[in-house]
């Protein structure tokens, strides 16, 4: 039997909350929110027509990551293995849509993200998370705040084969400093 998986973009729903299994294995779970947008051609505006719900998990050093580096609301793409189960009680019945995370990511196509590697990361205390989130809140703040006084430009170069066909390259970009 093949396993199925997939990439899915969406916004982080709910607070990543990490737990420590039995054995002691790092494991995290947020609610991840996937809109389906619709552009209605004669106004331009874009509707959300529906939004696909699903339970995103990660186990050890990347639980341990992603409960640092994603809050509720931030857009990401996680790619993973797709688990489908059918489940019901005296009352309700229902479907659980979960992904078992492979990779993980800040949607750079909505934002800037900043990378920093780290050893094996220990598993915070239960008491110590406010503290953490706020310190990496900090941490981030200020990796904004660097980022967007930065004077680097951007350039991009046109592909080869542009140039080859006798596409004229793009103007050089303005740089703008903050």
């Amino acid at each position: 039997m093949s396993e199925t998986y997939l990439t899915v973009t969406g916004n982080v729903a709910t607070q990543p909350i990490l737990r420590q299994g039995r054995s002691g294995t790092a494991f995290l779970t947020f609610r991840l929110a996937q809109n389906i947008n619709r552009v209605d051609r004669s106004t331009g505006v874009v509707d959300t027509v529906a939004t696909n719900w699903m339970t995103v998990c990660a186990f050890r050093n990347q639980a341990v990551n992603l409960y640092r580096s994603l809050t509720k609301g931030q857009p990401v793409i996680v790619h993973g293995r797709l688990r489908i189960q059918d489940w019901s009680t005296d009352e309700r019945s229902g479907t659980t849509v979960e992904l078992e995370a492979t990779a993980v990511g800040h949607d750079l196509s909505r934002g800037q993200s900043c990378f920093v590697k780290v050893a094996s990361p220990p598993m915070p205390q239960v008491g110590d998370a406010e503290e953490e989130r706020q310190r990496l809140r900090a941490v981030a703040a200020e990796a904004a705040v660097t980022a967007a006084e930065s004077s680097l430009p951007v350039f991009v170069e046109p592909a080869p084969q542009d140039q080859e066909a006798g596409v004229a390259p793009e103007p050089e970009p303005e740089v703008v400093s903050a």
